[in-house]
């Protein structure tokens, strides 16, 4: 092996010292005996040898011999400090070998660049990390000076950490972010706090790559963003302290005068520029957060993005107060606004909208204006009022089929109850093919005295009304839906035109209304349905055998085990026009036990049970 002969040498010249150390040892001690003459070994840091030296002398007594006691003490010591050193020394190189013997130094550069550069991207990167990675070893310090992206993240106010960072950038596009603490918030202290960190960063404006900044007013920050910004492709403006009057401000200038043309993404919390300002060209994602318009303004803003933005993939809106402001520009019912749309702007590119806190007429009104992707994900938090469903916050059904032709190809919809009472009325989520298309979640509308179970139920009778926004429904789940939010006798009067229905499922449901699936003389809910699917649920079995019972075909029942059921009463209960219950799925259903199992089988053909009881049980 090629450490041998190095190994060899080490162990030779450790013996050798140890020779030479035991030899000078001695002699020092005979120098003790005779004071005429004595032998100081001194140990030499450049050739790692020892060197005797003889000091003659006459026989002396007194401070003479105090001094040469104290003498061979700091001799000793600076002896002992030199070999501390060599040993220090043999040390590193030591570590250094075992370094490059290890499989982890033979590891080509290229992979660490590629390992730093995902440590870079990753969410949870901090500056520390990159600091972090160069003092490993000299093989990684060297590797990571070399990788100028890992540097580029620039989010601290200490004037030299930035300068360090802006060398070992190099020319790479730089991430700057600015966030102010609490104590720096107010008018008199941010100016200069900004000033000095944009100092050594704005001669390197052409590469700012993106921009943050946090809680910092517009006008402390536009006299310094003078200069255009040719790499800068997100930009992120929040308002320091923002107030429900600051969510109307219209603000005229513009930052980065000269123009920034590969900007794409943008983001302005408490900040709305003007519709005709250049930051709004060439964007694939806009996010506004408490910014509150009115319809002028987001006509205008549409008209523009519609010109000037078509490839714009994601728009989104958030609203802090619920639009409640801005409502009487509105109309609270939206009925105001109907006949104020006009033909949608087209957005061809546009595969997310996000409209969060608006009332219900602010999000139709949206939604009756664009022309999206025929894909596009769509994603509600909206307050309802007074006779409000889904024709409240989605277009009319003539509209619907030009601007939202997704819906149609929703197979799958989750009605979601409340999470918290008195809070939220209902959350629909519908999906196509595996894949979330649509999510609404319902508030109620504070300037309405809406009645609960009321809104509920329009909220329902507009997903199976005669003209459905979903014709193309095949499965059905009901999540956290109780009876004091849900009436079991409205569950066939509120869906009763969903023909193409034939899965169901209650997931931590009422009794009573998996019950209502029964079917009778007088009510036949869900005709269609061959799976059905409870999870979590007290049911007792002899309701599910009944259930059961009153789903399937006769014809196809072996009956003779139930000595109680008359053949005749049973053929009476069924509905010919009913389709048979092929698939039964029980999960944690406490009361349901093996013996109730072995009945279900000998019914249903596909019968499903896991034996787990309720968490809660």
């Amino acid at each position: 092996m090629f450490w041998k002969p190095s190994f060899a040498r080490l162990l030779s010249r450790i013996n050798t010292l140890r020779a030479r150390a035991s030899l000078n040892h001695y002699a020092s001690f005979q120098s003790l005996r005779r004071p005429d003459f004595a032998i100081t070994s001194i140990f030499d840091p450049g050739s790692y040898n020892f060197i005797s030296v003889v000091h003659s002398s006459t026989r002396k007594t007194g401070s003479d011999v105090l001094d040469k006691i104290d003498e061979r003490h700091e001799l000793l010591k600076r002896t002992v400090a030199a070999f501390d050193e060599f040993a220090r020394q043999e040390g590193l190189e030591n570590r250094a070998e075992r370094d490059h013997s290890t499989r982890a130094f033979r590891i080509p550069t290229e992979v660490y660049i590629q390992i730093f550069e995902w440590l870079r991207c990753h969410y949870r990167f901090r500056i520390k990390d990159a600091m972090s990675v160069s003092h490993v070893s000299r093989r990684w310090r060297d590797v990571a000076l070399g990788t100028p992206t890992l540097w580029t993240r620039i989010s601290t106010i200490r004037k030299e950490l930035i300068e360090v960072f802006l060398i070992r950038s190099k020319t790479a596009p730089l991430e700057i972010i600015f966030w102010t603490k609490s104590k720096i918030e107010g008018e008199p202290d941010i100016g200069p706090a900004l000033s000095d960190f944009l100092a050594p960063l704005l001669p390197h404006l052409f590469r700012w790559g993106s921009l943050s900044m946090s809680r910092v007013e517009p006008h402390f920050l536009a006299p310094h963003l003078l200069s255009p910004a040719p790499q800068l492709r997100a930009l992120t403006l929040s308002r320091h302290e923002w107030q429900r009057d600051d969510c109307h401000e219209l603000l005229s200038a513009t930052p980065f005068i000269g123009g920034l043309p590969c900007l794409r993404e943008l983001s302005l919390a408490g900040v709305f520029f003007s519709p005709s300002s250049p930051l709004y060209a060439g964007l694939t994602k806009l996010h506004f957060r408490h910014v509150s318009f009115s319809v002028t303004l987001l006509s205008l803003l549409l008209r523009t993005l519609s010109e000037s933005s078509p490839r714009l993939e994601e728009l989104h809106f958030y609203w802090k107060f619920l639009d409640y402001y801005g409502a009487p520009s509105w109309g609270v019912s939206g009925q105001i606004l109907i006949g104020q749309t006009q033909n949608p702007f087209p957005l061809p590119s546009l595969r997310e909208i996000v409209i969060k806190g608006a009332i219900a007429a602010v999000a139709r009104w949206i939604l009756s204006s664009i022309y999206p992707s025929p894909s596009v994900r769509l994603e509600i938090s909206t307050a309802v009022g007074n006779d409000e469903g889904l024709r409240g916050v989605l277009p009319s059904y003539s509209d619907v089929l030009n601007t939202l032709p997704f819906l149609s190809s929703i197979d799958h919809l989750h009605v979601l109850g409340p999470s918290y009472p008195h809070r939220e009325l209902l959350s629909l989520h519908g999906k196509a093919g595996g894949i979330q298309l649509l999510t609404i979640h319902f508030t109620p509308n504070p300037y309405t005295k809406s009645n609960y179970p009321d809104a509920r139920r329009d909220i329902l009778r507009s997903i199976g009304g005669t003209q459905t926004y979903f014709p193309s429904l095949e499965g059905l789940t009901f999540c956290d839906i109780t009876t004091r939010q849900f009436h079991p006798g409205g569950l066939t009067q509120v869906i009763a035109n969903m023909p193409r229905v034939d899965q169901l499922a209650f997931h931590s449901c009422s009794r009573s209304l998996v019950e209502a699936l029964t079917i009778n003389g007088t009510q036949k809910p869900f005709p269609h349905m061959t799976s059905l699917h409870i999870h979590r649920s007290f049911i007792t079995a002899e309701t599910l055998i009944k259930l059961v019972k009153s789903r399937v075909n006769v014809d196809d029942v072996h009956i003779d085990s139930w000595t109680a059921l008359q053949e005749s009463n049973f053929r009476a209960a069924c509905i010919d026009s009913c389709a048979s219950l092929d698939t039964l799925i029980l999960s944690q259903c406490d009361k349901i036990d093996t013996s109730t199992v072995a009945v279900l089988k000998k019914l249903v053909r596909d019968v499903q049970w896991d034996d787990s009881r309720h968490i809660g049980s």
